[in-house]
């Protein structure tokens, strides 16, 4: 027997029977053979998804891909987009299936699926293919525009979706009321599906504190639907600021403690408060509350204090140009430092000398008096010239020294303050030397003083003291000793002692006549040293001399 194998034929028995009269007529002999035929699988199909079908985002999906026949039985392989997804499959007889579950994405939206059929007979690789249509919302509605604007601005505001199939519809409200007619814009998304994007412009109404825009994002085959809001504040000036807690005019005394408080009610947002002093920006305290501001600023009051602007600026976003109050401190202070002067540089007898007593910015002006010997100059000579018949001998001495009074001057000082100067004019004489004068500068306000003293260096040449006698005796052969005293300015002195106005005495070997400065000494005297003895004292300004008489009595 031949035959030409096909399809058909495949798992077909085939039997041979011997018939022969020693057989059983009823049990032939017989051999049977079941072909195994090899051919080609029969194209793929797919099942659970019909073309054009609508499935949602997030749907559990399960489609089957068989195909029937073949032998060896079809390998079947599932591919997305290009990329092998599953290649598992089964086969039951000469059917084979590969079940491919997933649940549905918005990225799934026109994915192309694609099963492939094959085995060793195959000329060409079978396939089925299906497009998928995902229906899904937009996730999320983006709203932007400004976030803040003034009242009677038109606010432009844009509203965009996410993707979405089909394409989500926008709808407004602002303000509690529904937008009508505004325009959208529909263009295709990279990653599948629509994106709508609207634009509109509101108007900021007065009287409201805030614009409240809603955005919905609407997908009208699914029940699903997103919205994000978007608030606009309005912004309002604040109150200007007020500033409490002094009141230009009154005194602040220096080291005193001082608060100002600057407050400002309303605006939107509430206003930023900065305190300024002349100028500079400094730190304060800041409060706030639903409807204001406050800024305190605490101050230990100095002399840099006085006449100081002390500023309040309040501002937000709806002021061009910062609202601002000022005041102006007034303090007391007392002067700080106070110096004397003399001219001219050196004093001597018989000279005019000034004393000038310059005392540091005060405020109010410092009163400056001078003081010798614990009385004040200008009132004693005020009543040593007024009442001479009261005169005695120290208003005598004070007024033959002091010439004419005092000349007292002002002029502007640092921080608004005033600098007081103090002349005392004085006739020198030489027992000035050493005298101390002593300046006083009092904030009489403040009752505060400050005291600045010199020494007047008067400078004069030497004078001795009258000696007790003029004349000295001493025994022959027993020591002799002349003690004189010379004062003078400047205290450096050369003394030199002569005899008879001859010649200077020097020592000379071991010494019998030693001068010790103004001191002479005779360790033994003869009588040879009888006679007129000259001591001459020098310094810068001159010289002074003096004749001792010294006489030897003979034993």
């Amino acid at each position: 027997m031949h035959l030409r194998p096909t399809a058909e034929d495949d798992y077909i028995d085939y039997t041979c029977q011997a018939r022969h009269q020693a057989i059983p007529e009823d049990r032939p002999m017989q051999a049977t053979v079941q072909l195994s035929v090899l051919y080609p699988p029969g194209v793929p199909y797919i099942d659970g998804y019909n073309p054009g079908e609508a499935i949602r985002r997030g749907q559990h999906v399960k489609l089957a891909c068989r195909s029937r026949g073949g032998n060896p039985p079809a390998q079947l392989i599932w591919y997305k987009n290009g990329n092998q997804a599953r290649m598992a499959y089964r086969t039951t007889d000469r059917l084979s299936e590969n079940i491919y579950s997933f649940v549905a994405e918005a990225t799934d939206n026109k994915a192309r699926l694609r099963c492939e059929a094959n085995n060793i007979m195959a000329t060409k690789i079978l396939k089925a293919e299906i497009t998928l249509n995902v229906l899904f919302a937009p996730t999320q509605v983006i709203v932007s525009g400004p976030s803040e604007a003034r009242i009677g601005d038109n606010v432009p505001l844009q509203c965009q979706t996410t993707a979405s199939n089909p394409a989500a519809e926008i709808k407004w409200i602002v303000n509690g009321k529904q937008v009508v007619n505004a325009s959208s814009k529909v263009v295709a998304s990279p990653e599948g599906g629509w994106v709508t994007t609207s634009n509109i412009t509101a108007t900021v109404e007065a009287n409201k504190r805030s614009l409240i825009a809603i955005c919905h994002g609407v997908n009208m085959q699914l029940p699903e639907n997103v919205q994000s809001t978007h608030t606009v504040n309005v912004l309002l000036p604040p109150g200007p600021p007020i500033i409490s807690g002094y009141t230009e005019g009154s005194i602040i005394a220096e080291g005193s403690k001082q608060k100002l408080m600057c407050i400002s009610s309303g605006g939107n947002p509430l206003a930023t408060l900065v305190w300024y002093k002349n100028d500079k920006k400094i730190k304060s305290v800041s409060k706030t509350t639903d409807q204001s501001v406050s800024a305190e600023l605490s101050i230990l009051a100095n002399v840099t204090d006085n006449q100081a602007q002390y500023r309040c600026e309040a501002h937000n976003s709806a002021t061009e140009i910062p609202l601002f109050e000022t005041k102006v401190l007034t303090v007391h202070f007392a002067p700080e430092t106070a110096k004397i002067r003399i001219e001219p540089a050196e004093l001597r007898p018989g000279i005019e000398a000034t004393l000038i007593c310059d005392s540091s910015s005060s405020n109010p002006p410092a009163k400056l008096a001078w003081r010798h010997e614990g009385t004040v100059l200008e009132e004693q000579a005020r009543l040593s010239l007024r009442s001479p018949k009261w005169e005695s001998n120290i208003m005598a001495s004070v007024r033959s020294r002091l010439l004419a009074g005092t000349n007292n001057s002002s002029k502007a000082g640092l921080w608004g303050g005033t600098v007081s100067s103090l002349e005392l004019k004085l006739n020198i004489t030489q027992d000035m030397d050493g005298h101390v004068y002593t300046c006083q500068s009092t904030n009489e306000m403040l009752q505060r003083s400050i005291n600045v003293a010199v020494n007047l260096p008067v400078l004069y040449e030497p004078q001795f003291s009258p000696p007790a006698e003029t004349t000295v005796s001493g025994v022959e052969g027993a020591p002799l000793t002349v003690a004189l005293v010379a004062t003078g300015n400047p205290s450096s002195i050369a003394y030199t002692w002569t005899k008879d106005g001859g010649q200077r005495i020097v020592s000379s070997g071991v010494p019998r006549i030693v001068s010790e400065g103004p001191i002479l000494n005779i360790t033994k005297l003869r009588r040879t040293d009888a006679g007129v003895y000259t001591c001459e004292a020098v310094n810068s300004q001159g010289s002074a001399m003096i004749n001792i008489t010294v006489q030897v009595k003979c034993k």
